[in-house]
């Protein structure tokens, strides 16, 4: 039975200097809250925040009472975000976390293969490199 936390939505600044410098003790006064706390962020408004991992996985794999596309619950966008996006960034939203069966299966397996260990293997030559030149740069410019 997941816990959850209806009082008035907390308001939460994802980029206040505060958090940014330090998560952890925000993050911990969320988790006290209960495992879903109804937040208010900047131009998305009001949401519900899973803040374990077992809430979010509960909540992610029930689809009889949850759907990804807001298609799906009468509504036209995700969180209502789109509607300030331009087309060229919206169009990113339309993806395979945001889409329920059969999409979702569908755009999958387009993307499995490359996520299996084989796949991953494969990149992590590449990924290295990107990293030891990002922060090659970072340590240079700092």
């Amino acid at each position: 039975m997941l816990k959850s936390n209806p009082q008035t939505p907390l308001k939460l600044n994802l980029n206040s200097p505060d958090f940014m410098r330090d998560p952890f003790p925000l993050l911990r006064d969320l988790r006290a809250r209960g495992d879903l706390v109804r937040l208010k962020l900047p131009l998305i408004g009001q949401v519900w925040m899973a803040t374990t991992f077992e809430t979010a996985t509960t909540l992610l794999k029930n689809k009889e009472n949850f759907a990804m596309n807001p298609r799906n619950t009468g509504r036209r966008s995700v969180a209502g975000l789109q509607w300030w996006m331009p087309k060229s960034i919206s169009i990113l939203a339309n993806n395979m976390l945001t889409n329920d069966e059969p999409e979702h299966r569908r755009l999958r397996s387009l993307v499995d293969e490359a996520f299996h260990r084989r796949g991953i293997a494969e990149m992590s030559p590449r990924i290295e490199e990107i990293t030891d030149c990002l922060l090659y740069t970072s340590d240079a410019a700092d």
